[in-house]
């Protein structure tokens, strides 16, 4: 954990809201952690006194901390992670997903989204060919081409950048891939065909609230519904990804 004494100094010091980030699946074109570093300066100009510490980690340094007793405020999380004790959310924003008995518990605040990239056109049976899938650890590409209509009828399965370098190389015809493909497509200024798979994702960055205390929670709350905000929401698409809403 961080320090709060060397904070304290600070006129009109209240608290310093911890927020763990980690990563599940590739982003678009820069850096999430980045992003919520820079809105969480943006934030501290508006609540003086409250700072916000945004904290990288990969979900095993994560697992680690909360074996060894740390809990951060509030954590930004995608699939594999696995968390509890969360306190309800109290938002604004509205989202199916996080939500039991009338609570919400964890908030969207950018999304990918799978896709096909293929050379030609798709086929009008939907079955694929000369197919590459890129898997990365928890996303779940096989369910987003099976609830969109595609089956495959060769294909072989890689790691995510192996994916994209076995596409781009000319080794398959067909990539099912993510949002981060297209970018990395369209940064090399190469052409292809791109269907959105609109059947299934499970590419969402949440936010949910680990704080007991109701001082931090309400703070942390605060930051969130900044981050959710119009404004922000519409500086997402610069990291390559969309808004929940």
């Amino acid at each position: 954990g961080v320090s709060e004494g060397k904070f304290a100094g600070e006129q009109n010091y209240k608290c310093i809201v911890n927020v763990w980030h980690i990563d599940s699946f590739e982003g678009g074109v820069g850096s999430r952690a980045e992003f919520l570093l820079r809105r969480a300066a943006e934030f501290e100009k508006k609540r003086a006194g409250v700072f916000v510490m945004v904290t990288a980690l990969t979900a095993e340094n994560a697992k680690e901390r909360l074996t060894a007793g740390e809990l951060p405020d509030a954590i930004s999380y995608g699939y594999g992670l696995e968390f509890s004790d969360f306190s309800p959310v109290d938002t604004e924003r509205e989202s199916p997903f996080g939500s039991a008995g009338g609570d919400v518990y964890a908030v969207p605040w950018c999304m990918g989204g799978y896709a096909v990239l293929s050379r030609g056109e798709l086929p009008a049976d939907q079955a694929l060919e000369n197919a590459v899938v890129s898997k990365g650890r928890t996303t779940q590409p096989y369910a987003a081409l099976a609830l969109s209509g595609y089956t495959l009828r060769d294909y072989t399965e890689k790691s995510p950048l192996d994916a994209y370098y076995r596409f781009v190389s000319g080794g398959a015809d067909v990539l099912v891939g993510t949002q981060r493909d297209i970018n990395r497509l369209f940064s090399r200024d190469e052409e292809a065909f791109v269907t959105p798979l609109g059947g299934y994702n499970d590419l969402y960055q949440y936010f949910s609230i680990t704080s007991s205390s109701a001082e931090k929670k309400a703070y942390a709350e605060e930051f969130i519904d900044y981050v959710l905000s119009d404004g922000v929401q519409a500086e997402i698409s610069r990291l390559g990804m969309f808004s929940p809403y």
